[in-house]
């Protein structure tokens, strides 16, 4: 986790200023000790001012977001489509270069449709499944 300057794609996706900066999240998902998703997430600074590891290390982001800092999440926008694995993502996801995933990109909204978070998930293609039901 570290404080970065925004990318022009994450200052336009979370409405930020050119002065804003993000709070960068790197977290590697694992199921029964197998990494599963390598995720990224981007949350203007001024939403999570002292967050620290220790606050995130046993609680979901979403929760740390909403007890200790009053953002509610309320709804989300996901993209998903079809890659192959990078060089850097292999490293931490146990597999090969080139190996088949899902990218999954989340815009996270709160309450008043603010966006508060940008997400960027790899997933591996062979040890993955979601299902989706349209209400």
């Amino acid at each position: 986790m570290k404080v970065v300057q925004p990318t022009t794609k994450i200052m336009r996706i979370l409405q930020l200023n050119m002065n804003d900066k993000v709070i960068e999240l790197k977290r590697l998902r694992c199921a029964n000790n197998e990494p599963i998703i390598f995720e990224t997430s981007y949350i203007p600074e001024r939403f999570l001012p002292e967050i620290s590891m220790k606050d995130i290390q046993d609680s979901s982001l979403y929760d740390v977001m909403g007890k200790k800092f009053g953002i509610i999440v309320s709804r989300a926008k996901e993209v998903f489509e079809p890659i192959l694995i990078q060089e850097y993502e292999s490293k931490y996801l146990e597999v090969k270069e080139g190996y088949p995933a899902l990218l999954l990109e989340r815009i996270a909204y709160d309450t008043s449709e603010t966006p508060v978070e940008f997400c960027h998930s790899v997933v591996r293609g062979d040890r993955c499944r979601f299902y989706t039901e349209l209400i």
